[in-house]
């Protein structure tokens, strides 16, 4: 049966959890248009990259997880615009690229964000993004090296958790965090300064 045709049959689907594995054409992901009640998204890319894939979201959407897709960070605004997004993970390759913009006006409603096996080597914040943001988690992300000094203007963030990632992007964390008073949890213990 056609991927789009079962998307139609279930309008009021909530929660959705699926496998994508490469064919010939790697596009023939299905649309995520007519499930617009769509709240939680998990899902398990294997094979080549969807970088030339475009991909609507739900607007409804309020957790997703993105392992193995490879997209470009500049794909990344069309999550960040998303208007209900609270929980985003992106895991194991799910963009490619070493530096992260974010824009103004992106992820107003995250609350958590996971950051686990990625490239990036630059992250820059506006002032504006994150407003709500409580919980980071950054996992092997290791070739990043200081995070934005703008987390330390957020004024909702409670704690942040670093596994395995470098002694710099350590310091510079444990530097904000000295200003700011949230908690900052080191995995493991050594990388703590």
């Amino acid at each position: 049966m056609d991927p789009n045709e079962v998307m139609r049959r279930l309008p009021n689907l909530r929660k959705l959890r699926c496998i994508s594995v490469d064919s010939e054409d790697c596009c023939h992901f299905p649309s995520l248009e007519c499930v617009s009640r769509l709240e939680s998204l998990k899902i398990l890319h294997y094979g080549q990259s969807f970088s030339s894939c475009k991909f609507n979201f739900p607007s409804n959407l309020k957790r997703l997880t993105l392992p193995k897709f490879q997209l470009p960070w500049t794909e990344i605004s069309r999550i960040g615009s998303l208007p209900h997004l609270e929980v985003l993970k992106l895991l194991a390759r799910a963009f490619e690229g070493v530096q992260w913009d974010m824009k103004d006006g992106e992820f107003l409603k995250l609350r958590f964000l996971k950051l686990d096996s990625l490239n990036i080597e630059q992250w820059n914040i506006s002032s504006d993004c994150l407003p709500s943001l409580e919980h980071l988690v950054l996992q092997s992300c290791k070739k990043l090296k200081e995070f934005p000094s703008c987390l330390g203007d957020v004024s909702t963030l409670h704690s942040v958790e670093l596994h395995w990632c470098s002694r710099s992007s350590v310091n510079s964390i444990i530097s904000i965090q000295e200003d700011e008073g949230f908690k900052v949890h080191v995995y493991p213990r050594e990388f703590d300064s």
